[in-house]
């Protein structure tokens, strides 16, 4: 069964828009601190020191991953009560 619009609440928009926002911002608070602009990344880990590199790429990666996971987890939320409803609508269109 299919999940249409008819299926989300109204709030369902502010709640994944939000979700998007706050994963969004997080990608925007990375790229502000660790981007040159024109030159691309720039690590902070001093040149030959693979050990600072590694950690400060696993930070980054720390960032992302638990954004995309809130993320991930209100999406699941707000599909999962919409799969119900699409569930109830297709039941009650059977004859």
């Amino acid at each position: 069964m299919p999940i249409t619009n008819d299926d989300y609440r109204p709030e369902d928009w502010e709640h994944v828009e939000l979700a998007g926002s706050q994963f969004m911002a997080t990608v925007q608070d990375v790229a502000f601190h660790y981007l040159n602009p024109g030159e691309g990344w720039s690590p902070w880990a001093e040149d030959g020191d693979t050990a600072g590199l590694v950690a400060e790429v696993r930070a980054h990666l720390y960032l992302f991953e638990e954004a995309a996971k809130k993320a991930r987890a209100e999406i699941a939320r707000v599909e999962r009560t919409a799969r119900l409803r699409a569930g109830r609508r297709e039941r009650a269109a059977r004859p």
